[in-house]
C-alpha cells in the first residue's frame, strides 16, 4: 500500500466536509502550504504547525513536498483501569498483595470543584466520602480563620444527596469537569462502572477546594 492509499484510508473515518485538525512538520512557507490545501494554519514554531482543513483534502498532502510529516487526530478513550495496572496500584489494592485501598487516608484536591452527586464519591450506604467542600468563588460562610468562600460540610452534602433536588441544598457543580476527573483518579471507588474505573485510593475521604 503506498502513502496516498494510507492517507485515503485514514481520512475515511471522517465525513468528507468535516473540518479536521492535523499536525504537520514542514519547511518553507506555511502560508503557501495552507493555500494549496485550502487550510487554516496555526504556527506552533518554525517547523511545526496545525492545519485545519476539510477531511476530503487530506490526501492532497502527499503532493506537497514541503510537508515532511503529518499526524491525524487520534480517538481518546478512558483508560483508568489500565493506568492502575501499569503503575502497580492494582497489586497494592488486591487482597493477595498489600490490600491497601486508602482506608484512613484523607486526600485534598484543589481544582475546579467536584460532582458531589457522582456515585464514585459515595459510600455503600449512599452517604458522601467528601468531608468538606470549600468553594472559594462563592459567597457565604468561609472556614474558620478565612474570609472568603463558602464551606459545605459532610452533613450539608448528605442532606443534599437525600433531597429530591440536591443542587437546591448544596448548589455546587463542576462545570469544567477537571476536578471531578482528578478526584476520580485519586479516590473514585468505581461504583458507577461496577468497579472497572477505580481510583488509587477508593476508600479514602476527600476535602475539595474550588
Amino acid at each position: 500500500m503506498d502513502i496516498q492509499e494510507q492517507l485515503i484510508r485514514q481520512f475515511r473515518v471522517f465525513e468528507p466536509m468535516e473540518n479536521v485538525e492535523i499536525i504537520i512538520k514542514y519547511h518553507g512557507s506555511l502560508e503557501d502550504i495552507a493555500q494549496r490545501l485550502g487550510a487554516v494554519a496555526e504556527e506552533l514554531n518554525e517547523i511545526y504547525a496545525i492545519l485545519t482543513l476539510p477531511a476530503f483534502r487530506i490526501p492532497l498532502i502527499i503532493d506537497i513536498p514541503q510537508v515532511e510529516f503529518y499526524e491525524l487526530p487520534k480517538t481518546v478513550t478512558y483508560q483508568l483501569q489500565r493506568s492502575t495496572d501499569i503503575t502497580g496500584i492494582t497489586r497494592v489494592q488486591q487482597s493477595n498483595g498489600y490490600n491497601l485501598k486508602g482506608n484512613g487516608v484523607l486526600i485534598g484536591i484543589i481544582d475546579s470543584g467536584i460532582d458531589y452527586t457522582h456515585p464514585d464519591f459515595r459510600n455503600a450506604d449512599g452517604t458522601t466520602r467528601i468531608l468538606y467542600l470549600w468553594d472559594q468563588t462563592a459567597q457565604g460562610s468561609p472556614p474558620t480563620g478565612f474570609r472568603s468562600g463558602h464551606l459545605y460540610t459532610r452533613d450539608d452534602i448528605n442532606a443534599a444527596l437525600t433531597s429530591d433536588n440536591p443542587l437546591s441544598v448544596v448548589p455546587e457543580q463542576d462545570t469544567i469537569g477537571h476536578g471531578t476527573a482528578v478526584a476520580g483518579a485519586a479516590a473514585g471507588n468505581g461504583a458507577a462502572s461496577n468497579g472497572v474505573n477505580m481510583g488509587s485510593a477508593p476508600l479514602a475521604e476527600l476535602i475539595i477546594v474550588k
